[in-house]
């Protein structure tokens, strides 16, 4: 066995394998390193940028074609058109970075098992090269952690995991002294000093921070660091932790599917790296590891795609090379894992092999995009793995496949031949730590499925308890994904109204998990309840839906502690909606960007006398219907609002009604079924199938029934499942607080309150007088304490400083800053945030306040406020939150940097009962030799990273301050 490498293989085996089974894969392999024996290597000069331009189309917003050969033209692959410019070059540079440490890969491993010297000299002059190129570039100006070739942390841990490989993989082969000698010269200027910065940064439970892992593991490893591998393995969120809490019980990754494929590829590199070490991972981690490869296959749609759940990409294929490379590596893992077992009972999931002879069936045509049939007359352009960069995966249509479409990976570690299977396709299926839940008819043609589970972190949707409804090809009702983290719809397809989900009071849902109630498929029909205690504050709601022969129904019910605002998308693609008096209305969403309706144009509603509307979705096979019932008055409303990425905009419709208790009744068809409902009846609803049957619906104590009669016969259905002792809903006391989210710098609890004194200065002067002493004000001095760093610390950052008093009068508070952070960097106030879908001036010097009624709720008013140039001597305000009232601001230069004096209303002050609110501060310095902020001082404290905040944080650590009612007579 190869021990030596980050892999265990029998390197006799796999070179013979590599002349018979693999030599397709071989000369495909080789093919493309071709014009790099000799020639230039596509190395870029500069460091990859992360813009809100780069490297998608202007037209569409499709990811442009990436060509390592090409760094100036850029093709759209669905327009056709070419893009040019800095922006789509620096993209590029990320692309072709990894490109080249794939290759670097790929070469070392085609010269282990082929002894081809050409492929050796190759990966060593690729080494080589990155190392002596290395600290050119900046680790400067990144927009999620540290790093110097890319923009993102987590991209060069990618990279330098593919250089690992390379060097071990050499190693394992005879060299002379000169290549000795570069080997070395690598790990020195390339291996230790980005281990060292990428272990600079910690991400916590992401799918990034596996990678990270990974990559620290395998360069410790190459420097014979024995004692760094010994204490991450031990640490809490290293690799063995990322096993036991990233992956669920169910052997998925908590972050959804796109992140479970990206996650789970990285634990393999980990699993490989651990039995190279004789670390194994736990038998109840195996478990979840080996199952995990199946499990993206379970909820898989009727047209070989991907659900777009959480912040998944749309409409993804899985007959994609990576795709059939996944299914070859946990087939050979579990076959790997047999042979160490005793009883030899682990052998690889049929159903695995089931889905690999699917993708080999060749059912797919063969298109420009992708790989074929390994034939030397097929132009390089044409070929497959010259679009490969690593294992940051690109997503292209469908197409044929075959051995020879995969990588430098399954040539190493897939088994020489595939085990034999039937043709297995997924049936209905429960994953509820996941919380996927699937109902199929047809065969696996129609596809229900009910939204809840795990949050999914930072990635996760507020989307519990929404509907999926697909037929094929065709898609009722859908989950968009997430299109371009770096535009402004990001926030779109981050709310609830983006999704058929609930929302309450115009607001995104809260970020709680949903519990599974009950599931169960009887074949004729089945059901999924699922609840979510907590959905907003002091509402809790259930959502059931049962599937019949040729129909749905789908019953949602809430209990409040207040009368509440519910909103539920029903519908997108309608041909008509019965009835139809649409009148334009202002749809007063809670104002939040990632509620949703900042998004929507063309708003109109229309109250329904009746309590019911019914939807005739636009022409298809099966022609669909939909009809929904309420006891309370409701309104319909529709609106302009994006479409899935790509596609622009198109109708949204949705439900609105108040209540403190009550529910919204639902009934899809796709038959000639018909249904009545009535709000004084017992049972949720009466339906008569295409056969004359008539089938009761009504919940009962075990579980759901269905009454069916026809004609003078009657039998009953009784679907059960149940995995709670009751079906109610919760009271609303027993909910549980929203936890908050978890927060990348240190906390501490803080019980004082600062009570402010009243100062006897008038408003209006003391506008005039930022930077100077306040009287009777508190005072703080922001430091080293209170900074939160991107790349550089607090002493490299040169010790900014900014100092603060808070005070009052009897109309105002006043929060007074004096920054000494150098030079003041404020864009005009024309330009726009080119780098990502962030507020403008975000990074720039300036002052971010949030206000809130107590420490661990919602913000009630939020601003940024910055020195800009234009609007001297008042400061350029921006409202953060909606509604947030104007304010009074004035600001001056001062030596090596400015003061800022801010006065907000009283009046508008969220007063807590005991006359308390509390307050943040955040003092954002941006250089002039950088394009994103560098650091940020914050009046709660500080610590850990600045990254991806934003103007973002939560009231967690806020501090506590009291005006009492006599210093504030006036206002």
């Amino acid at each position: 066995m190869n021990r030596s490498s980050l892999l265990s293989f029998d390197v006799a085996q796999r070179r013979t394998l590599a002349s018979t089974t693999f030599a397709p894969l071989v000369d495909a392999l080789r093919f493309e390193l071709t014009p790099m024996f000799g020639g230039p290597l596509p190395i870029p000069e500069g460091k990859a940028r992360l813009t809100r331009v780069g490297g998608r189309c202007s037209f569409d917003g499709t990811l442009l074609a990436f060509d390592a050969w090409s760094p100036n033209e850029h093709h759209c692959p669905q327009c056709q058109r070419v893009f040019m410019g800095p922006e789509h070059r620096d993209w590029w540079a990320m692309g072709a970075q990894l490109w080249v440490a794939e290759r670097a890969a790929q070469s070392a491993a085609l010269h282990l098992l082929t002894s081809d010297n050409q492929c050796a000299t190759l990966s060593l002059r690729i080494l080589s090269e990155l190392a002596g190129r290395y600290e050119s570039w900046p680790n400067r100006d990144n927009a999620l952690g540290p790093t110097r070739p890319f923009f993102s942390t987590y991209l060069e841990s990618i990279w330098l995991i593919n250089l690992c490989h390379a060097i071990t993989l050499l190693q394992s082969t005879s060299l002379d002294a000169a290549a000795q000698s570069t080997l070395q010269h690598v790990r020195e200027r390339l291996v230790l000093p980005s281990r060292d910065l990428i272990a600079s940064f910690h991400e916590g439970r992401s799918n990034r921070q596996v990678w990270n892992e990974v990559a620290i593991l395998s360069a410790s490893h190459i420097l014979g660091d024995t004692k760094d591998i010994s204490r991450r393995l031990a640490a809490r969120n290293g690799l063995h932790d990322h096993f036991a809490n990233g992956l669920l019980s169910d052997g998925t990754w908590y972050e959804g599917e796109n992140y479970h494929l990206f996650a789970h590829r990285g634990l393999w590199y980990g699993v490989e790296l651990l039995r190279a070490l004789n670390e194994p991972i736990k038998s109840e981690h195996e478990a979840r590891y080996r199952a995990g490869f199946v499990t993206p296959f379970l909820g898989v749609l009727p047209d070989d795609t991907l659900p777009s759940r959480r912040d998944s990409q749309y409409k993804v294929s899985i007959r994609q090379w990576r795709f059939a490379e996944w299914c070859e590596l946990g087939i050979a893992h579990a076959e790997k894992h047999s042979a160490t077992l005793a009883s030899g009972s682990a052998s690889a999931d049929p159903r695995l092999a089931g889905i690999l002879h699917r993708l080999y069936d060749n059912a797919m045509p063969h298109n420009r995009h992708r790989d074929r049939l390994y034939d030397n007359s097929i132009p390089l352009d044409l070929h497959r793995h010259r679009m490969s960069t690593a294992d940051s995966e690109r997503n292209e249509p469908a197409g044929a496949l075959s051995r020879a479409s995969l990588s430098w990976r399954a040539l190493l570690m897939a088994q020489a031949e595939i085990p034999v299977a039937g043709d297995w396709r997924p049936s209905s299926v429960c994953l509820p730590q996941q919380g996927l839940a699937v109902l199929r008819r047809e065969r696996g043609r129609m596809y229900i499925a009910l939204e809840g589970g795990h949050t999914g972190g930072g990635h996760g949707h507020p989307d519990r308890l929404a509907l999926t409804l697909q037929h094929g090809d065709k898609r009722w009702l859908e989950d968009s994904g997430t299109g371009s983290y770096v535009e402004q719809k990001l926030h779109w397809y981050r709310s609830t109204l983006a999704h058929f989900a609930p929302l309450v009071n115009g607001a995104s849902q809260e970020a709680v998990p949903a519990e599974l109630v009950a599931f169960e498929d009887r074949g004729g029909a089945g059901w999924i309840c699922k609840r979510v205690i907590g959905l907003a504050s002091g509402v809790n709601v259930q959502r059931t839906i049962v599937v019949a022969d040729g129909y749905l129904v789908d019953y949602l019910e809430w209990e409040a502690d207040h009368e509440c605002q519910i909103d539920l998308p029903v519908a997108r693609r309608i041909a008509e909606v019965t009835p139809n008096t649409f009148a334009a209305a202002n749809p007063n969403g809670a104002g939040g960007l990632e509620d949703g309706f900042d998004f929507l144009s063309d708003v109109s509603a229309m109250n329904v006398e009746t309590g019911a509307v019914t939807f005739e979705p636009e022409p298809a096979q099966p022609a669909m219907s939909a009809t929904y019932f309420s006891a309370l008055p409701i309104a319909l409303w529709r609106a302009d609002a994006p479409l899935p990425p790509g596609q622009g905009n198109g109708p949204l419709h949705w439900l609105r009604t108040k209540g403190k208790r009550s529910s919204l009744t639902g009934f899809w068809s796709w038959s000639d079924a018909a249904c009545r409902w009535s709000a004084a009846s017992e049972s949720v609803l009466l339906v008569k199938t295409a056969e004359g049957t008539i089938a009761t619906h009504s919940r009962n104590a075990s579980g759901w029934h269905i009454a069916l009669t026809a004609g003078t016969s009657a039998s009953s259905i009784e679907l059960g499942g149940i995995l709670t002792t009751h079906l109610t809903l919760p009271t609303v006391a027993q909910a549980n607080a929203t936890p908050l989210a978890p927060t990348n710098r240190s906390t501490k609890a803080v019980t004082d309150v600062i009570e402010l004194t009243q100062t006897t200065q008038a408003d209006d002067a003391l506008l005039a007088l930022a930077g100077q002493p306040l009287k009777g004000a508190t005072h703080f001095t922001l430091g080293k304490a209170h900074y939160v760093q991107t790349e550089q610390s607090f002493t490299e950052a040169n010790k900014p400083v900014a100092k603060i008093q808070i005070g009052a009068t009897t109309h105002s508070l006043i929060i007074d800053v004096l920054a000494r952070t150098g030079t003041i960097v404020v864009p005009p106030i024309h330009d726009e945030n080119a780098l990502d879908n962030e507020r403008r001036d975000v990074n720039s010097d300036g002052v971010q306040i949030y206000i809130a009624t107590e420490a661990g709720k919602p913000w009630a008013a939020a601003w940024i406020a910055v020195p800009a140039a234009e609007s001297q001597p008042k400061a350029r305000v921006t409202s953060i939150t909606a509604n947030a009232p104007d304010i009074e601001s004035h600001w001056s230069t001062v030596d090596n940097g400015w003061a800022m004096r801010v006065l907000i209303p009283l009046n508008h002050i969220p007063f807590n009962g005991n006359d308390t609110f509390v307050l943040e501060v955040i003092v954002n310095e941006r250089p002039a030799n950088r394009a994103r902020r560098r650091g940020q001082l914050i009046l709660s404290g500080g610590g850990g990273f600045g990254y991806l905040r934003g103007d973002r944080t939560d009231s967690t650590n806020a501090l506590t301050f009291k005006i009492p009612p006599v210093t504030r007579t006036l206002a």
